[in-house]
């Protein structure tokens, strides 16, 4: 591919717009932040500058341009970032050999020639359209969603895939198919069809829900029926409607769950687009970093019965483990999200507005359903109090200890006494902040002192493109050269990326803060904190080799005694500046 078409989609595209596809972004100065969309973070540390369309993030050390960044977030090689930034910009790619596409484009091809097929059998079933509309899905949406059927024959995809030059093989590969002694056979017959897009809304994968207007062998059948996993296609990383959901969940900072196809198309019928559904499968952490990246607040909105139930509780131990806000909407038994809608979108909107919290969720089943005294008790204590020593909040824990104490009828102390025997078990670890998670992640492959010293760095080369004068960057390198003893503090065969990225996680480093150079002086203090604390070490071990091999007089012990003692004395004078 030509640098043309590179420049050409920089030229219609910038940073901001791709970046605001996947997270919130805020104005902080000239560049734009956010929650990181690698790491889990309390405090945003994704940085985005729109001058020079770089990104970068402090908590994970990922940084880059628009083509790096689409790569991480949709998990493609550079080709593929390059069709995904092609399309948004509107600039056509040169056309490539048919015979020469990979395997994966052919797959996507398939796929998507396979839905035609489906959607052109929707229109000649009259009983189909008949039952979608009794369940109260308009063409409108059944368009948008690409909603069709798979004919009740054995073959009538693999034989049209087939007449178009599409191979079995390929067929197979897509999950569309699958082989036996006699020949291939298609994987679904008799279904209502549901495309299931990937974050780029692209087809990867289908769900199949039962209907046969013949009414044969029903019974013995799976009512719905999914695509086995491919190449293109993980069920543990994508959820249905989520590439429909994505603006809705950023714009409401609310993400609903549902469970089933229906449920999720009818929730955006009815004006609820910030909903997903988890499509058959069980919510996975893959799931849950998807939704990070818009919002860290959960609904559940999960059929009352109790596979509904245990799929909440499943679904919320995770969402819970990984810091998620989660909340769970009420529905009324015998009822799921479908029926609730058609029978009155603003009550659907209610129930999510008045979604309780999971603690009260479960209290509130102990009222509803007939448990005995003692099965109540063993809830409280194996389901609802491990939730409780979870919450942040004292007065939240005291409150939730209060109800559970009305519901069960005990004495308060022994709901404590309990809740203590937990917290011994599960001691709760909180959560780390961005700054935290930048000391933790990066000694892993540079030690504090480096990190410093690159950052030191960043600014140089920074106020070096900024100012008129040498007189700030001579005296940073001669303040830096009398720390450290290192005459070389510019490498002159640094690359120009490299040093584009030390001078972009400068410019931002700075430009957050009041006063840029008190910022330097504590760089410069804390490397020079860093440097006494190895000397520092580096004596004590000394030390500790030489103390019971009789290798010093006492007088030499005595002497690197104070050594260790006056080095200590001067990290301790310099303070306690953090700036990492």
């Amino acid at each position: 591919m030509s640098n043309d078409t590179v420049e050409q989609i920089k030229s219609r595209l910038n940073m901001i717009d791709v970046a605001e596809g996947y997270v919130k972004l805020q104005k902080a100065g000239k560049n734009f932040k956010a929650l990181s969309p690698f790491t889990n973070e309390k405090t945003p540390s994704f940085f985005v500058s729109p001058d020079q369309g770089l990104y970068y993030c402090f908590s994970s050390g990922k940084g880059g341009d628009m083509f790096t960044f689409v790569q991480e977030m949709e998990g493609v090689d550079f080709a593929g970032a390059l069709k995904i930034l092609a399309k948004r910009a509107g600039v056509e790619l040169s056309p490539q050999n048919p015979k020469l596409r990979d395997e994966r484009e052919k797959l996507f091809a398939v796929l998507e020639m396979t839905t035609r097929y489906y959607e052109k059998n929707l229109r000649a079933q009259p009983q189909v359209i008949e039952y979608l509309k009794k369940r109260g899905i308009t063409g409108v949406s059944a368009k948008a969603f690409r909603i069709g059927y798979a004919p009740e024959g054995w073959r009538g995809l693999h034989d049209y895939l087939l007449s178009r030059g599409f191979s079995s093989s390929l067929m197979e590969k897509a999950g569309l198919v699958v082989s036996s002694t006699k020949g291939y056979y298609d994987r679904f017959r008799g279904r209502i069809m549901f495309p299931i897009f990937n974050s780029s809304g692209i087809i990867v994968a289908f769900s199949g829900r039962i209907f046969s207007p013949s009414g044969a062998n029903i019974e013995k059948t799976a009512k719905y029926v999914n695509s086995s996993e491919t190449s293109l296609y993980n069920k543990s990383e994508i959820l249905y409607g989520f590439d429909k959901a994505k603006q809705a969940i950023r714009e409401k900072n609310l993400c609903v769950f549902v469970e089933g196809q229906i449920d999720l198309v009818l929730a955006h019928q009815a004006g609820t687009q910030n909903c997903v559904a988890v499509s058959g499968t069980a919510l996975s952490k893959q799931h849950l970093s998807l939704i990070r990246r818009f919002t860290e607040n959960l609904v559940f909105a999960f059929d009352a019965d109790n596979a509904g139930v245990s799929a909440v509780k499943r679904g919320i131990d995770i969402a819970i483990e990984e810091g998620f806000e989660t909340r769970v909407a009420c529905i009324p038994q015998g009822q799921d999200p479908a029926d609730i809608i058609n029978e009155d979108v603003e009550k659907w909107k209610k129930i999510i507005l008045n979604a309780e919290h999971i603690i009260d969720f479960y209290l509130n089943m102990l009222v509803v359903q007939p448990n005995s005294q003692r099965d109540a008790a063993q809830m409280v204590e194996k389901i609802i109090l491990p939730y409780v020593v979870k919450l942040g909040s004292s007065i939240s824990q005291a409150q939730f200890v209060s109800k559970i104490t009305n519901k069960l009828g005990v004495v308060e102390s022994s709901i404590w006494k309990e809740l203590g025997k937990i917290k011994q078990k599960s001691p709760h670890i909180a959560p780390q902040d961005s700054e935290q998670i930048i000391n933790n992640e990066k000694p892993k492959i540079l030690s504090r002192k480096d990190i410093i010293k690159e950052k030191i760095k960043g600014v140089f080369y920074w106020q070096l493109g900024i100012s008129d004068s040498e007189e700030k960057t001579n005296q940073l390198k001669e303040k830096y050269e009398a720390i450290t003893g290192d005459k070389g503090f510019l490498v002159n065969d640094i690359s120009p990326a490299e040093k584009g990225r030390l001078i972009f996680e400068a410019e931002i480093y700075c430009n957050q803060k009041e006063s840029t150079q008190k910022q330097i002086d504590d760089l410069l203090l804390n490397l020079k904190k860093e440097i006494l604390k190895e000397k520092s070490a580096e004596l004590y071990q000394t030390l500790k080799q030489t103390e019971n091999s009789f290798q010093l007089t006492q007088q030499q012990e005595a002497d690197l005694l104070k050594q260790i003692q006056d080095t200590q004395r001067e990290i301790d004078n310099l303070g306690s500046t953090i700036i990492l």
